[in-house]
């Protein structure tokens, strides 16, 4: 009985300092690394030099953009209709 109980409680050990370990490591990191990330989260510049921002919703997916100098002028993703152009002409 004792050689067989050996190795059932290494794994539990095991299995346990696994458990408190990353649950300590989510602990810390969950406000950094692993945080959310919501509102402004990137900048761009296009080739005409107008500079926007990109916002994300809390699952991080983007959500919006708007103009730098105009943020309540912010562009929502489900409102936005792509223009159409026509398909060029072949010779």
């Amino acid at each position: 009985p004792a050689a067989s109980s050996t190795p059932f409680v290494a794994t539990l050990v095991d299995v346990t300092g696994i458990v408190i370990y990353f649950t300590l490591a989510m602990s810390i990191l969950g406000g950094t690394i692993l945080a959310n990330r919501t509102g402004a989260t990137k900048q761009f510049t296009l080739p005409t030099g107008e500079r926007y921002v990109v916002y994300t919703d809390p699952k991080g997916q983007v959500d919006s953009v708007a103009p730098m100098q105009q943020p309540e002028q912010r562009i929502f993703f489900q409102d936005y209709v792509a223009p159409v152009t026509p398909p060029a002409q072949s010779p």
